[in-house]
């Protein structure tokens, strides 16, 4: 009986200590989720004031890019005369820059169209960004509260925890002395044994030279000096057969930055050979040019605007996955600190119901031990006449 008392309080042990493992856990978890939080209310703050600047640039990108006929206007009309020059001139030379230059044209305008329709679509994903990004905030703000109140009952579940490792102990302590106790008198007892038994050759040998004495024969057995009723010392049990054992989005992202084609295919031959070329021509031409450069620095400028509101747009949603996954964490904690309250409370029963098989087993021990210290001095005393007897 005192092995499975044994057993059972080894079992809640472990587990008090696999509670002990948790709540340490939930506890480091919630110090880091306290540190984000403050760190995610900052970041969405930041984010809210930078959409404002992004604003200022589509306020003036948009209405630039809006009427894109009067941005290619006086590109389209130098080309056009450009185109008219060559075919008058009839010279080869004109023709082919006149060609690569109403190319370049081509290019410029798909540009432009490309621009207006990207600065659409990411205005709007901007939009929808910080319409979830500002109705977040008050949840990200709330975060504080809710770790503060994992915090609270952490705590709570942890005082719990430990009032059950100090009884846990204490009965350990128990079974210790109880076990110190029932060894001690067993080897006392052992050793009368063993003396009884070192006595009998003795005797034995007196008789067997000496012949038997005198009256009638005595009978001095180990079975004669074992009362009725006294039990063999017990197997220790294997804890596992015990009760008591051990428990086992959005917008598509593709409205990327944009990346200007480059018009490099057209390398010197596309420039007008002053020598060979009439007047209009190269006013014309380097006029073309000067356009095509605008329309060059427009597009790249709404390209740059482009990465910067790629980039807020991105960082508003990695925003979002972490205030999500803070949360998902924050459940969890409070999936754990559940579990752990329902499985402290199994082990206060438990580890008090052991301490009453415990009292129970300390009073049988006791009896057990009274009964062998009996058994002791019954057979030092029949030691002690058997020494007599064979005249030690």
């Amino acid at each position: 009986m005192l092995s499975i008392v044994e057993s059972g309080s080894d079992a809640q042990a472990v587990r008090i200590a696999d509670m002990e493992l948790r709540l340490q856990g939930v506890q480091r978890a919630t110090g880091y989720l306290d540190t984000e939080s403050a760190r995610r209310v900052a970041a969405g703050q930041k984010l809210l004031r930078e959409k404002a600047r992004l604003e200022e640039r589509f306020a003036v990108l948009e209405p630039a890019l809006a009427d894109d006929k009067a941005l290619l206007a006086g590109a389209t009309k130098t080309v056009d005369e450009l185109l008219t020059a060559a075919d008058r001139s009839g010279k080869l030379s004109e023709r082919r820059v006149a060609d690569i230059t109403a190319d370049e044209l081509k290019i410029a305008a798909e540009q432009v169209h490309m621009a207006a329709d990207r600065l659409a679509q990411m205005q709007l994903r901007v939009k929808l960004e910080f319409t979830l990004l500002q109705g977040l905030q008050a949840r990200a703000s709330g975060d504080a509260a809710d770790i503060k109140a994992v915090n609270a009952e952490q705590v709570k579940i942890a005082v719990l925890v430990s009032a059950q490792r100090t009884a846990v102990d204490k009965l350990a302590a128990a079974l210790v002395e109880t076990r110190h106790q029932l060894s001690d008198c067993g080897n006392e007892f052992s050793r009368a044994v063993e003396q009884f038994r070192v006595v009998q050759v003795g005797v034995l040998r007196r008789w067997l030279v000496d012949g038997p004495p005198a009256g009638e024969a005595p009978s001095l057995t180990i079975m004669d000096v074992q009362e009725a009723g006294f039990l063999p010392r017990l197997r220790r049990p294997d804890p596992a057969s015990t009760v008591l054992g051990s428990m086992g989005e959005g917008i598509d992202a593709n409205a990327a930055p944009m990346e200007s084609r480059s018009m490099s295919k057209f390398h010197d031959d596309g420039e007008v050979d002053s020598t060979q070329s009439s007047p209009d021509v190269i006013q014309l031409s380097k006029r073309a040019k000067w356009y095509l450069a605008m329309l060059s620095r427009l597009t790249s400028f709404v390209g740059e605007s482009m990465d910067e509101a790629f980039a807020w747009s991105s960082e508003a949603e990695a925003w979002r996955n972490g205030l999500s996954s803070a949360g998902r964490v924050l459940a969890e904690q409070r999936g754990v600190l559940a579990t752990l309250q329902m499985e402290q409370e199994i082990v206060t029963t438990t580890v008090a119901l052991i301490a009453n098989q415990e009292g129970t087993a300390g009073e049988q021990v006791r009896s057990v031990s009274a009964d062998v210290d009996r058994q002791t001095k019954r057979l030092e005393t029949i030691s002690a006449e058997l020494k007599k007897q064979s005249g030690q």
